[in-house]
């Protein structure tokens, strides 16, 4: 069975001000990674967008785990920045945080919950909770490397040894390899500099 937030009695006090349990939404552990809380978050996120879920508060459910996403994933970064700092006064910075960004987290979210999901998936902030995007494109881009390399080393060393390939079918299956190399490498680092924008964002 899904899990309801507000069905959920467990909640942390912050101030005055009381915090959902953000873990036990997106379902993640306390010592979860930045990589977890993203993967976590793209399986609410489908499970909850209003324009897929069969839930009636749908939309209130995907806000919210927008505003759990975005207050683990804060919380991840300032604690890999603070290794060995004062984990009190870090967790107090996440909170004033929280309270300064909620609406903004909201709003943004009820704008996404209000779009189709596959346009939704288009978006940046959607495509940088992507964690296999880096992996894949840095994999492109050397599949892309090696093909250039490939058709230029491969063609020098054949004529080399074989003086009578130097004709246009043999020449231009080379030029159309090469070519091929090179829209990959372009694409991909084009693709890797998204990434990057998205990782930062």
């Amino acid at each position: 069975m899904p899990f309801l937030p507000f069905t959920h009695k467990k909640t942390i006090f912050v101030k005055k001000e009381v915090i959902k349990d953000y873990y036990q939404i997106l379902e993640v552990s306390k010592d979860a990674s930045i990589d977890d809380i993203k993967r976590a978050y793209r399986r609410k996120a489908r499970e909850y967008h209003p324009d897929v879920s069969n839930f009636r508060n749908a939309a209130e459910l995907f806000i919210l785990i927008n505003e759990a996403y975005e207050y683990l994933l804060a919380q991840a970064r300032l604690k890999a920045d603070k290794i060995g700092a004062n984990q009190h006064e870090a967790q107090e910075i996440i909170d004033q945080w929280l309270r300064k960004e909620r609406e903004r987290i909201r709003e943004r979210a009820r704008q996404h919950a209000s779009m189709k999901y596959k346009h939704f998936t288009k978006t940046s902030f959607y495509e940088s909770t992507d964690v296999y995007s880096k992996v894949i494109v840095i994999l492109a881009l050397i599949f892309g490397i090696g093909i250039i390399a490939g058709s230029i080393i491969g063609t020098i060393g054949a004529i080399k040894k074989e003086p009578k390939l130097i004709n246009f079918s043999y020449l231009g299956s080379a030029i159309i390899l090469f070519t091929f190399g090179v829209i990959i490498t372009l694409f991909s680092a084009l693709k890797m500099n998204k990434v990057v924008k998205n990782k930062k964002s």
